[in-house]
């Protein structure tokens, strides 16, 4: 969880930033074995242990306020989500980019925050970590030989091994068609 090229090594070197970056570790590491955390904070919790300084195996050590990491494990283990879509989708001819965003948008009018994303240009620990604390996730895919787009198939495999809860999901597609005469 330490910036590439960074010597900084504790939590109050790096401020709030770290944050972001423990949030993505979470979300593309950690997610897949949320119900062993759960009960591993709960002994954490239940015992009333404190911490003076939390030392994981590799990232940023916890020394002016550990609490805060292990609060914010407790918040991502949960199953609720933030009133929040995340669109996501890969265009081969921007007929599909087209799509998301008139998706984005409706979304939007409903009151609800949005972030579409298009796949090549998100990484995949991005696009999981908007996922994790979105109630609604929307997939769109062109077609390419009669099936799904392979970088929208990809993503969709790499969120299928976290297996995040609790989300509405939709999917849409654009598909180009030639006639022969």
């Amino acid at each position: 969880m330490i910036a590439q090229g960074s010597s900084n090594r504790f939590d109050d070197q790096v401020g709030e930033a770290i944050m972001v970056h423990a949030k993505k570790y979470f979300a593309n590491i950690l997610l897949l074995y949320v119900p062993l955390i759960k009960k591993y904070l709960k002994n954490i919790i239940d015992a009333g242990m404190e911490f003076n300084m939390i030392c994981p195996d590799h990232g940023i050590i916890w020394r002016k306020n550990p609490a805060k990491i292990i609060d914010a494990y407790v918040k991502w283990s949960q199953p609720t989500a933030d009133k929040k879509a995340v669109v996501i989708y890969d265009t081969m001819w921007n007929s599909t980019k087209a799509m998301a965003e008139a998706i984005a948008e409706g979304i939007a009018h409903q009151g609800v925050q949005v972030r579409p994303l298009h796949i090549r240009s998100s990484h995949r620990s991005d696009i999981m970590t908007e996922v994790q604390d979105a109630a609604a996730v929307v997939v769109g895919s062109p077609t390419l030989n009669n099936q799904i787009f392979p970088t929208v198939a990809d993503i969709l495999t790499y969120m299928k091994g976290l297996k995040p809860v609790n989300k509405i999901g939709g999917a849409f597609g654009s598909r180009f068609v030639t006639f022969r005469i």
